[in-house]
């Protein structure tokens, strides 16, 4: 199709914020030429033969060309001519030199800026005049082609160097106008599923990550759908679900085998990106490799498999640092979660002195969750008591050797009011061993931040064989009686923390 030709008239609005500059404007041309005969492109050129001749604030230029069927308003702010140059962007810390069109282009397909000091020139884009400038990229006077498709109609160029003025001797815009297809405003992170395990376990709940931004700013959950798709026809589809108090998408699947997982962003104007990814959820039940291998670094993922009882995977999500356990409603039963064996301390080691630190929030504020623990050495351990005792139901927590370690079923605990049925609750447990001398601490946080010494108790003559409160823990777990709940942040040090 041939495209149509029809007058139209070029304005240049010039906005002078540092210099003023008084000169004729009555010569002054924008340069519209076609960048080939035989082509249907077409190109805006600024160059030192059309620098504005004045740039005095409201100062319009007004000019007529027939080629091509363009009408663009271009406006310079914080700027000057420079001797053949097209024009000087200042440089300044909050006052940026500005060169922009106000009227859009569509269909830009490349970009030139000659820049000829030693200063930068960054382009950015937008959607509309008054909407969010994004990065597309930085000129110098070593890089100065950008020859892919700017999809955004709205261009504009700016200083970067707060101390140094850009000199620019050349602008082209090629370009078709020929509108694009109108696509979602949305910008994903060099790996869109942001880390998303490529495998999974049968039951095993697996929490969805996505990187995602829309004008510069992240994607809210409520504007992203995941669905997964199998690749053989298994006659069965995986649930996806979502995590209120984690803001958290997540699937489970009943069935092994390859499954696509797609990940719709719909951005403010109600456009859709997508992009997908392969996972692969292993056949193997009750398998404590593959669990550890779905997000490595979550050092909660060792489900503990009582013989003779129900598996706890149905009850499970893992993610990159946070496990779910939640019976749904379920109850009358207690659990041990998860052992973290000596291999997950940091150094992999059985430690002395330690400091545990999770952030605990509740799903039922039902009873108690027991941290027991196992003293010795590798191969050579055995139980030593409940170190740690959550006391959800009365917003308390008790510790090895507190006044209240005696109290009816251990359900009290030295520390009081702390909000773990509102939740969540950041909580660090220490132990530091001076000879036969054993003093543990607690303390809590309901921001992660700042926190409290709740309560100390020091314990004397301690043994250091195997299940003495002395020796070096070898592993834990935390024992649910009735308590469902989210551990997130997991970590054992070897370095005592203190306030």
């Amino acid at each position: 199709m041939k495209k149509k030709h029809f007058p139209f008239y070029t304005i240049m609005t010039i906005i002078l914020l540092a210099f003023t500059i008084v000169l004729s404007v009555t010569s002054d041309k924008i340069q519209f030429v076609k960048s080939n005969e035989n082509q249907s492109d077409y190109q805006i050129v600024l160059d030192v033969g059309n620098s504005p001749g004045a740039l005095n604030e409201d100062t319009v230029v007004a000019l007529t060309e027939d080629t091509p069927s363009r009408y663009v308003i271009w406006e310079y702010k914080n700027a000057k001519k420079s001797s053949g140059a097209h024009v000087l962007l200042h440089g300044d810390e909050t006052n940026f030199g500005q060169l922009s069109n106000l009227e859009p282009i569509n269909g830009i397909l490349g970009v030139s800026v000659r820049v000829t000091n030693a200063a930068s020139v960054e382009l950015l884009g937008a959607y509309s005049l008054d909407g969010y400038y994004k990065s597309i990229y930085k000129f110098d006077t070593d890089n100065y082609i950008y020859d892919e498709i700017v999809r955004h109609p709205y261009i504009k160029f700016k200083s970067v160097d707060p101390t140094e003025d850009a000199i620019i001797s050349e602008v082209v815009v090629t370009y078709s106008c020929v509108e694009h297809e109108q696509v979602a405003d949305i910008d994903f992170g060099a790996d869109p599923f942001n880390g998303t395990a490529a495998t999974g376990a049968i039951n095993v709940g697996v929490a969805l990550y996505y990187d995602a931004t829309e004008d510069g700013q992240p994607v809210p959950t409520n504007q992203v759908e995941f669905t997964i798709a199998n690749k053989i026809a298994y006659g069965y589809t995986p649930a996806i679900s979502y995590l209120q108090k984690l803001d958290v998408y997540y699937y489970r699947s009943q069935q092994g085998g390859d499954y696509t997982l797609t990940l719709t962003v719909t951005d403010s104007q109600g456009l859709k990106a997508v992009r997908t990814s392969d996972v692969n959820v292993l056949y193997n039940y009750n398998d404590n490799t593959i669990n550890r291998a779905i997000y490595p670094n979550n050092i909660a993922t060792q489900l503990d498999y009582p013989n003779g009882e129900p598996p706890l995977n149905e009850w499970v999500v893992i993610g990159k640092n946070f496990t779910v356990f939640d019976r749904a409603g379920s109850t009358g039963r207690n659990f041990a979660s998860a052992f973290i064996p000596s291999s997950r301390f940091e150094g992999g080691n059985p430690l002395g002195n330690f400091t545990i630190s999770f952030k605990y929030t509740t799903l039922n504020s039902i009873w108690k969750l027991l941290f027991s623990f196992w003293t010795g050495n590798t191969g050579n351990d055995a139980f030593g008591d409940d170190y740690l005792r959550v006391l959800t139901n009365r917003n308390a927590i008790g510790i090895q050797g507190d006044t209240q370690q005696n109290s009816q079923f251990q359900d009290d605990g030295e520390a009081t009011g702390i909000p773990l049925q509102t939740g969540p609750v950041w909580i660090k447990f220490t132990r530091q061993i001076d000879s036969s001398t054993v003093t543990f601490r607690l303390y809590t946080s309901i921001d992660g931040i700042t926190y409290t010494l709740k309560t100390i108790s020091v314990l004397n003559g301690q043994n250091n064989g195997p299940g003495g409160a002395a020796a070096n823990i070898t592993g834990f777990l935390p024992f649910s009686i009735d308590n469902d709940f989210i551990i997130e942040q997991f970590s054992v040090s070897g370095t005592v923390f203190t306030i």
